[in-house]
């Protein structure tokens, strides 16, 4: 099972950066992983990873387009979405 983390696609992970640009990457990467790696991984790091706009993949939201995909994080870990005010199109936030 590959194990990934955001920090090596660029992610900051630090509250105001837009991570949505390293974020795609990552699950871009993660979908064509070889089917015979087994199922991925994505461990977020503490720290709270901030995106404007959806993560998509092929113009698929990542939870249809990665079967099996797993994602963790450790405590403190977040992904912040922006408000419309910071810039974005909802405003909610998942916590590990």
């Amino acid at each position: 099972m590959a194990i990934v983390n955001p920090d090596a696609f660029g992610a900051v992970g630090d509250g105001v950066t837009d991570d949505e640009p390293a974020l795609n990457r990552l699950f871009d990467y993660v979908a064509r992983l070889s089917p015979g790696a087994g199922l991925a991984t994505v461990h977020f790091p503490r720290g709270v990873y901030f995106i404007k706009s959806q993560l998509v993949i092929d113009g698929e939201s990542i939870s249809s387009a990665i079967a099996g995909l797993r994602i963790t994080g450790d405590p403190g870990a977040t992904i912040q979405a922006a408000t419309l005010a910071q810039g974005g199109s909802w405003g909610v936030s998942t916590a590990f």
